[in-house]
């Protein structure tokens, strides 16, 4: 069967809105194997993962395939078959920018590890019920960016799933190393317990849902300041200026609010306040968790 052949039979009728399809399938496996000439994946096999992903696209106005990555397309196929030495080759290619992201994200470097191999799992594995990601990939952008962006979606769930113990664990272990520091502070948090807790269940919930979410990603999920930054496209010192309003926003809320339910004094006012500064994250880390 022909290049063109071969194309057309995953492509389906789209394939007709390429000109001169023989001609151009030839050139796409040129181009494609100067950029990997160690790896033995014939034309055909690209031209047939080809036309499998300009069929996913369904795109009409998709008529030259050289607009297409390619090279990228190529190593991906190159990848789903097995093809010898196509891992490495992933690696070499996106690896860089996978561990950009993670490091990002997350700051353990066990995390960072284990969320790589979940990826790797995800994007040349699947699952019984989940085809590999690396699949839906279409070659509209170059497989590095595609790759990132899996992995902090991967990163994002891990840190989900996986972190709310761990966190759960760590804000336990400070919170007790709290207690002997300051008997005032212990006082004021042990009588006013359960005032203080609806006070900072009532504060959140007048925060905005932006402020919330921005809360949930820093304080439960661990993403960091850096990462939140690249998330919403903005710098790290907006983003830690976003952090520090709402924060402040809550502790504004949480004072105004024990003011109005407690009929206290100007030194335990103050020592609510000071309570409010030390345990404000903890606190909302907690209210934040699902």
């Amino acid at each position: 069967m022909s290049l063109a052949g071969t194309f057309t039979s995953e492509a389906g009728p789209t394939a007709a809105a390429v000109p001169n399809l023989e001609a151009a399938l030839v050139a796409a496996c040129e181009r494609a194997r100067r950029a990997h000439p160690a790896l033995a994946f014939s034309d055909e096999a690209f031209a047939r993962h080809l036309g499998r992903a300009f069929a996913a696209e369904a795109d009409e106005a998709l008529t030259d395939l050289a607009t297409l990555q390619l090279e990228d397309l190529f190593l991906a196929g190159a990848c789903l078959a097995g093809t010898p030495g196509a891992v490495d080759a992933f690696e070499a290619r996106c690896g860089e920018r996978i561990r950009a992201t993670l490091a990002q994200l997350l700051s353990s470097p066990e995390a960072r590890g284990e969320t790589a191999q979940a990826m790797r799992d995800a994007v040349f594995v699947g699952t019984v019920d989940t085809p590999p990601k690396l699949a839906s990939y279409t070659g509209r952008g170059p497989l590095d960016r595609w790759s990132a962006i899996v992995a902090q979606r991967i990163a994002l769930m891990a840190a989900r799933s996986e972190g709310t113990g761990r966190r759960a664990h760590e804000r336990a272990a400070l919170e007790a190393a709290l207690v002997p520091q300051d008997p005032e502070l212990e006082f004021a948090k042990e009588k006013y317990r359960a005032t203080f807790e609806q006070a900072f269940t009532d504060a959140l919930a007048a925060i905005t849902e932006k402020d919330r979410l921005l809360l949930r990603l820093h304080l439960v999920t661990g993403v960091s300041v850096e990462g939140i930054g690249k998330m919403y496209q903005v710098s790290q010192s907006t983003a830690s200026r976003w952090l520090a309003a709402a924060r402040e926003a809550i502790a504004a809320e949480m004072q105004r609010l024990l003011g109005e339910r407690l009929n206290l004094g100007r030194t335990e006012m103050a020592s609510l306040a000071r309570l409010v500064a030390s345990q404000i994250d903890l606190s909302m880390s907690r209210l934040l968790t699902p």
